[in-house]
């Protein structure tokens, strides 16, 4: 019944994030949908109540697993900013707690089902992809290859995501023995064997179609990784026969192919490049920040705004591709900088010392099967080098799925030279007993949060007056306090509906203490200038045109500002600006902004000259 109800709710949560909800950070404030899976945790408190409660040893893996899950769900029901609205830790927490049951299971027909499962979806994906490329063949323009997204709603992640489900796909029609390990298929060896080429090769061709660099380097790193594993003997056997003229050359044979394809892929798309490089370097420079512990999960898109906008403040001479390339970021295409500064250092040693253990756990039993998890996840971390599956919610699922498949089946010893199991019935019945009060509690706190968001929703669709909102609003505040996207919205809202105008900035700059986009800050500043509050509105305006150096939007509204505050110095400092800042993508809105600055800056001239024949 636990396993039945645990498979049917890892397949819900897979569809769910591969149709519907793509990924753990959106900066759109209208994209809530992790409230939606406050609904799988009352789900696995009854699965945890079915597997353990009646179990009288525990394994020190399956004892820790149950203590991270008490340590979540107290952050859920107590923490400022570790819980429903942090967005990207949420996720993290409901990945973790539909996948952990797995480690109770020794029985892989729930792994096979969901294998089968995936194989499903992977199929349906590829013919999605396919159906796109010829419309992008009917395309009259653009780059193509951004077209063929899948489901996924982004070329390279879908060239990504078909990567990471050649490994399953390879093992569910070449290696599957569900029965007596003896092979039963339905389809003959040759026929199953070409099935599978033929899927191998047009994923690869959609693959080479998305034009994904990062996609391209997890193909090669997947493939080699293969190879190692079934021929590394042979190869390495081979190679120590060799003759050290023979070995040199193949080394600057190899040395040559990796300058040569990170020259290739760093061309293919140059700013892109310069653009991650970029918020590289910028995160670097604050490698001793949050050192030894980090921001916490979730935290890095808060922090990363703040440190591009000073960046740009700090730097007046920055190179042009720099300039050009500072967008609206929140990620930094390296997810594993990025989890260090997340998790810090501890909780950085503590992700390698993971990676060992499932690297190095083995299985004689389900040697396959294990592999295969190890391949895909070898994939996963492949692309986390150059782009960001850890935000991509289907792949942060598989990943974790992996880690529990491999660390379930595990047969061999990590340190001590026998598992080492707890056989007090009652310690493991209070630890169960907490996991499933906890899991209950945190999971109806969600729903009030979940329900809050729908009142929101009606409030904003039913009411124009904030005052005859208000006694809806105020249990919906309570609840939402510490979503900043929630409060984004709302200070908007009391701005657009004649709200009280130090209310509307107290919930605006509340909001900015949990959530920095431009969105936010661009109200706020709205909000100070609507005060006539020039100088907060004008130090809020900086930060945005610090924050995306390139909009010529924010310098023209900093402009504005300046002109509003009498503030010439600064608005012909601004105006200079705008003149020789360089154009992206020109428009007529572009030249008008400049037509504009030019204006003032032949209006603060002429005033500066008349100023001087009077004095």
């Amino acid at each position: 019944m636990a396993a039945c109800l645990l498979t049917v709710s890892f397949i819900a949560a897979c569809l769910f994030f591969i149709f519907y909800y793509r990924f753990s950070f959106n900066y759109e404030t209208e994209i809530r949908h992790q409230y939606n899976l406050v609904f799988f945790m009352p789900i696995t408190a009854v699965i945890y109540l079915l597997q353990t409660g009646w179990k009288k040893t525990f394994s020190i893996k399956q004892i820790a697993a149950l203590l991270i899950i008490i340590v979540v769900c107290i952050l859920l029901l107590s923490s400022t900013y570790f819980s429903f609205g942090n967005e990207h830790f949420f996720i993290c927490c409901s990945v973790y707690l539909l996948c952990s049951p797995f480690l109770f299971f020794r029985k892989t027909i729930s792994f096979h089902i969901i294998l089968l499962f995936l194989l499903l979806v992977f199929l349906y994906e590829l013919g999605a992809g396919f159906n796109q490329l010829f419309q992008a063949d009917d395309a009259d323009n653009g780059d193509r290859s951004l077209l063929l997204t899948g489901s996924l709603q982004n070329s390279g992640i879908y060239g990504c995501y078909l990567v990471t489900q050649l490994p399953f796909a390879f093992y569910v029609f070449l290696q599957w023995k569900p029965l007596n390990n003896k092979e039963i298929s339905a389809l003959p060896v040759g026929l199953r064997v070409t099935a599978f080429l033929l899927i191998f090769a047009t994923s690869l061709f959609m693959i080479y179609k998305t034009q994904s660099r990062t996609a391209y380097i997890a193909s090669f790193v997947t493939t080699a990784a293969w190879v190692l594993f079934n021929y590394g003997a042979f190869i390495k056997q081979r190679i120590l026969v060799l003759h050290k003229a023979w070995l040199t050359a193949l080394f600057f044979v190899v040395l040559s192919f990796i300058g040569f394809a990170g020259y290739f892929l760093f061309g293919m798309k140059k700013m892109s490049a310069v653009g991650r490089m970029m918020k590289l370097q910028i995160t670097l420079n604050h490698i001793t920040d949050h050192f030894w512990l980090g921001t916490g999960l979730g935290r890095f898109t808060w922090y990363y705004p703040q440190w591009q906008a000073q960046y740009f403040k700090d730097h007046s001479q920055v190179p042009t591709d720099y300039f050009l390339s500072a967008g609206e970021s929140y990620i930094i295409f390296n997810e594993y900088v990025q989890l260090l500064k997340e998790v810090g250092l501890i909780g950085f040693i503590v992700f390698a010392a993971l990676l060992l253990y499932f690297f190095t756990s083995k299985s004689a039993e389900n040697r396959k099967l294990m592999f295969t998890a190890k391949l895909t996840t070898t994939a996963v971390l492949a692309c986390g080098f150059t782009s960001y599956p850890f935000h991509v919610n289907v792949f942060l699922l598989l990943l974790v799925f992996c880690f529990v498949l491999v660390f379930s089946l595990r047969e061999n010893p990590f340190i001590l030279k026998s598992s080492f199991f707890i056989h007090n019935r009652r310690l493991a019945a209070a630890v169960t007993g907490c996991v499933f009060l906890l899991t209950v509690l945190a999971g109806y706190q969600g729903m009030k949060a979940y329900t809050a968001i729908g009142k929101w929703n009606d409030i904003q669709n039913n009411y124009v007056l904030p005052a005859e909102a208000k006694p809806q609003l105020s249990p919906v505040y309570n609840v939402l306090n510490s979503d900043g996207k929630f409060l984004t919205e709302y200070g908007e809202w009391l701005a657009q509906n004649n709200g009280n105008g130090e209310n509307t900035i107290a919930v605006l700059e509340e909001a900015k203490k949990f959530f920095i986009t431009k969105q936010t800050v661009e109200a706020t500043a709205q909000a100070y200038a609507a005060m006539r509050n020039y100088p907060r509105a004008i130090e809020n305006m900086e930060w945005l045109s610090n924050y995306l150096p390139n909009r010529f939007t924010p310098m023209h509204e900093l402009l504005k500002l300046y002109q509003l505050h009498n503030d010439k110095d600064n608005l012909q400092k601004a105006a200079l600006k705008i003149l020789n800042m360089p154009v992206k993508f020109p428009s007529a809105e572009v030249d008008q902004i400049k037509n504009e600055a030019r204006l003032s800056i032949n209006i603060y001239r002429s005033y500066e000259n008349s100023y001087r024949r009077v004095h």
